[in-house]
């Protein structure tokens, strides 16, 4: 089993406005966030009602424009992400539009080990492992929809 190289160009490309476009959303929101360079999640936070903490992870899929395909009917998220659904603190998965307008909720509850499948793709021949969270456990979030109070 093998996983995707790094790609230093998709890292420049996509990890900043990612991370950007999720934290934009949450200040809307009233969350307290932190955003920090290191090899663990992405975006930490508290929520705004009783400060408890929250992690975040964030992708972009580049693949993905305008609405989600019809035959796409998973979400697939990194085995090696799994880590952070095993913490005390929550974790939740962005994985967002290649416009960064819209994005795909996953809560790392709703993330399990009989969801881990091979699956081969173009930067990995010989298959990656992933979670492959059906559709159904998903939310859809327009990051630029106006928050309801």
């Amino acid at each position: 089993m093998s996983s995707k190289p790094f790609s230093v160009t998709d890292y420049k490309k996509y990890d900043g406005p990612g991370k950007a476009a999720v934290r934009r959303y949450l200040d809307k929101l009233g969350y307290f966030t932190n955003a920090h360079e290191s090899r663990d999640v992405d975006l930490t936070s508290l929520t705004p009602d009783d400060f408890e903490p929250l992690n975040h992870e964030v992708e972009v899929k580049a693949v993905w424009e305008g609405e989600w395909p019809e035959d796409w009917k998973d979400v697939r998220i990194p085995k090696r992400k799994g880590r952070y659904t095993k913490r005390s603190v929550p974790v939740l998965f962005w994985v967002l539009r290649s416009d960064l307008r819209m994005t795909i909720l996953i809560k790392g509850s709703d993330i399990c080990d009989e969801q881990i499948k091979e699956v081969s793709n173009s930067r990995v021949r010989s298959g990656e492992e992933f979670y492959c969270v059906p559709i159904e456990l998903c939310k859809f979030v327009d990051l630029e929809a106006p928050v309801g109070d």
